[in-house]
């Protein structure tokens, strides 16, 4: 069976402004994936009003593979009341990977902290909420 791919001129992976950081990824993308995708976000655009939660945006106006205009339009549809956009200046797309990892993990926490207190920082839980130990 042949694989149809989109060339890409970088990929999609390692769009990342720490030179030291690199994220494993194809050069191209395979259309059966892209037309799902195109699919999905046509679905969750119509739903986004639909979201009532608070909301926390992390986003880079450095972003080379999402443009800044589809968080605008995240937004400007959900019906949330509590909506926090949080600018990662130092970084690109993969901003966990990135010079504003330590942020990003800082403000998830604060975020689900202001919540859900107790939550976060209760013994037994590492750096990304997972348990540690056996």
């Amino acid at each position: 069976m042949a694989r149809h791919l989109i060339p890409t001129t970088k990929g999609i992976a390692s769009d990342i402004a720490d030179p030291s950081a690199t994220e494993l990824g194809y050069d191209r993308v395979p259309l059966h994936a892209a037309h799902s995708l195109r699919t999905f976000l046509r679905m969750l655009d119509g739903e986004l009003p639909r979201v009532t939660q608070p909301l926390l945006l992390l986003r880079s106006p450095q972003d080379h593979v999402v443009p800044p205009a589809d968080s605008a339009r995240i937004l400007g549809r959900v019906s949330s009341l509590d909506v926090t956009e949080i600018l990662l200046e130092q970084s690109y797309h993969v901003a966990t990977l990135d010079y504003d990892a330590e942020r990003i993990f800082q403000e998830s926490t604060a975020f689900i902290g202001r919540l859900a207190p107790g939550a976060v920082n209760e013994p037994g839980l590492g750096k990304e909420g997972t348990t540690t130990g056996g």
